[in-house]
């Protein structure tokens, strides 16, 4: 199964002991995020670092995880579809991932509610992955 990875659910792999990243790490899934993504996961990962405590050493294997479990993609592979997506969702950070879902024609993973405001895309929240999953639907 092919998905683009949203922010949340990259930041979600800092959290230690993450089902999240147990699911980035299934070999069936295909993931793809694009560099803005990781750009927003760089500026808040510190919070998350403070609220869990964590290292040093563990942010940065998971970033190199991240970076071993995705493709990241380029503004330059997605940028025509972004005036196609834009007006299907209020929050512009979410705009690169819709975009690159659109130019990819695959589904989106994100537990954020600002993808429920369109319905051109299909997406996933961590809970119905997981479901699909337990009955090999993948």
């Amino acid at each position: 199964m092919d998905l683009v990875v949203d922010t949340n659910i990259l930041l979600a792999c800092f959290k230690p002991n993450s089902v999240t990243r147990r699911l980035i790490a299934i070999e069936d899934l295909h993931l793809f995020t694009t560099e803005y993504q990781l750009i927003e996961v760089k500026e808040y990962v510190g919070k998350i670092a403070d609220k869990y405590s964590l290292s040093e050493s563990f942010i940065e294997e998971t970033f190199m995880f991240l970076e071993e479990h995705l493709e990241i993609v380029p503004k330059e592979d997605y940028q025509n579809f972004i005036s196609k997506v834009e007006n299907l969702i209020s929050d512009k950070d979410d705009l690169p991932a819709l975009a690159l879902a659109a130019a990819k024609n695959i589904a989106v993973w994100s537990n954020d509610p600002h993808f429920e405001e369109q319905d051109k895309i299909k997406v996933y929240k961590t809970k119905e992955l997981i479901e699909l999953i337990k009955r090999s639907e993948l």
